[in-house]
């Protein structure tokens, strides 16, 4: 099984959540109580706090301020922009308005007022962090990558501790896919703060990157410790799990995931990849069964219905799995791998002609595909074309030199060629590839090396 990983995300923008800037002097009962249900995400509550604020104080910059916030926290920015400027027009110039109003500009995708707003911000706080690292967000998100690590690296001379900084530091080298600053910039942060779930999850994600699996398994499971609802953290330790061969633990990661709150997730996905994991267990009941909810919920997926087809294909149902092939195929008419299954399932019956239609097909349609080409190759080889078989299976092999299954049968096309060092290098290769297959080649094996003088 082939799996297409899709992590969540291994370039991750916008580690931070939103992080308010707040006066100094928030002491007024009001206030304290609508920052509190706003730091609790009761934004109805905090709304009502700071609208009946506004209501007993008119002219109060400071009630709009906070009512932008609760406007930016549900990413309604065309509200938070319009409160914010009402804060300042009514006096409240706070380094930390025009901060937050820069970072509603920013986010709305307003990056020209942004920068404006948050220049302001440094003026009126010279000595505050948190309008040079959103300022350094703007300039990474316009692409002036310069601009945005010297200004992120100001921030961190004013505050060497200050957390914000070094997580969009890592946004930065991200940006310019440099992983080996972004691995340490992150760690860093999320030493800072530990609570700090999606830095986590893109620690394993760069782990994922630099081919270290129990160091990216290390930190998705940090990821969720610490916020046991993290989807993407389930996520990507599943297909750590898939990527090391533990089937079971994918299963059962797969499994909790499911019982999370999966709203904007692809739901079908999640199904179609544990019933392709219960296939790779050989349980192809659990495996059918995932698959047809995965349809169910996305009657136009036509990946699901391949793979349905497939195991079908494996559990020699051959109807059905036909059956699904066409389904996919009325749908995609171009979808290649489909016609090596329907080539595969021709050889089987003998069918010879049709299956050299299919699998020609599939090549055509799909000339990067390893797997064609070795079905290709092994169809050439029962039908006695050596040459043909052999060509077939080097193309396979150009395409992906660590697809093993190949040097066997390329050996015995080989062979049968007459070409007995190149069938015995391969026969070489195969046997250390899979130690088993000594003693079914042990003969042709040893005949082939005494052949070529080996």
């Amino acid at each position: 099984m082939s799996y297409k990983v899709v992590f969540f995300i291994l370039i991750v923008f916008g580690l931070l959540a939103p992080r308010f800037a707040f006066s100094q002097d928030d002491d007024d009962p009001a206030i304290v109580s609508g920052m509190k249900a706003l730091e609790e995400n009761n934004y109805e509550s905090a709304l009502k706090i700071f609208n009946q604020y506004l209501a007993s104080n008119p002219n109060s910059g400071k009630a709009y301020f906070y009512i932008g916030n609760v406007y930016l926290a549900q990413k309604k920015y065309d509200a938070a922009i319009s409160n914010y400027d009402q804060a300042i027009k009514n006096g409240y110039t706070t380094s930390a308005a025009y901060c937050n109003f820069g970072r509603a500009y920013s986010a709305a995708g307003k990056y020209s007022a942004a920068i404006i707003e948050l220049l302001r911000s440094m003026d009126a706080d010279p000595k505050s962090p948190a309008p040079k690292v959103e300022l350094g967000h703007v300039f990474t998100m316009i692409g002036d990558y310069p601009n945005a690590e010297d200004i992120l690296n100001k921030a961190l001379s004013a505050d060497s501790t200050y957390a914000p900084a070094y997580f969009r530091l890592a946004d930065l080298y991200l940006k310019q896919k440099d992983n080996v600053n972004a691995l340490r910039v992150l760690t860093i942060a999320t030493t800072l703060d530990s609570d700090n779930v999606a830095g986590f999850n893109t620690l394993g994600n760069l782990y994922v990157a630099s081919n270290d699996t129990a160091k990216a398994m290390y930190y998705y499971r940090k990821a969720f410790q610490n916020d046991t609802n993290h989807v993407s953290a389930y996520y990507n330790l599943a297909h750590n799990y898939l990527a090391i061969k533990n089937y079971d633990k994918a299963v059962e990661t797969y499994s909790i995931l499911m019982q999370l709150d999966l709203r904007g997730f692809n739901n079908s996905l999640l199904f179609r990849e544990r019933g392709l994991t219960f296939r790779q267990l050989g349980n192809y009941d659990a495996a059918l069964k995932d698959l047809n909810f995965a349809i169910k919920i996305n009657a136009t997926d036509t990946t699901s219905y391949f793979w349905r087809g497939v195991v079908y294909f494996e559990m020699e149902n051959d109807s059905m799995a036909l059956k699904d092939f066409n389904h996919v195929l009325d749908i995609d008419s171009v979808y290649g791998r489909v016609y090596v299954y329907k080539g595969m399932m021709n050889r089987n019956k003998a069918e010879y002609e049709k299956a050299m239609v299919n699998l020609n097909k599939a090549v055509q349609l799909s000339p990067k595909d390893t797997i064609a080409y070795f079905e290709l190759g092994n169809l050439y080889l029962d039908e006695d074309k050596y040459s043909d078989a052999a060509r077939c299976y080097t193309k396979a092999l150009d395409l992906n030199p660590n697809y093993k299954d190949i040097f066997e049968n390329r050996g015995v096309a080989f062979y049968n060629l007459g070409y007995y060092r190149q069938a015995a290098a391969d026969w070489d290769t195969a046997i250390r590839n899979n130690p088993a297959l000594y003693n079914k080649l042990k003969p042709l094996y040893n005949d082939a090396k005494s052949k070529s003088g080996l």
